[in-house]
């Protein structure tokens, strides 16, 4: 059945990240992104090994701290970048950049 979806690229019908089953996929082997950008920078690996973004969901909860008021671009220490920083993240506004990035670029579908 899986290769048969594959086949035929079948997707889910939504247009918004916000849908909680698109929400819960695989950000890095998403169906939505586009193959020539896969992001395999240190930002992007970093993501992967210190901050555990896996799911849309993951980068979502990541990049949603750019919204932030107390959150600055550069030595920030509010309290999500001091966390990353913990986890061994030397650049945590850059990952939340990435991240964001990451969401715009999958096919306007997802």
């Amino acid at each position: 059945m899986l290769k048969a979806i594959h086949d035929h690229n079948v997707r889910p019908r939504s247009d918004s990240t916000g849908d909680p089953a698109l929400r819960k996929m695989e950000l890095w082997l998403h169906r939505g992104t586009r193959k020539e950008l896969v992001d395999t920078t240190a930002r992007a690996q970093c993501l992967q090994q210190n901050h555990n973004v896996h799911t849309v969901e993951d980068a979502q909860n990541t990049a949603r701290r750019l919204e932030d008021d107390q959150h600055k671009r550069r030595n920030c220490t509010c309290t999500n970048c001091a966390a990353d920083t913990d986890l061994g993240c030397e650049k945590p506004h850059k990952c939340a950049v990435t991240a964001q990035k990451l969401l715009n670029r999958l096919n306007e579908t997802w």
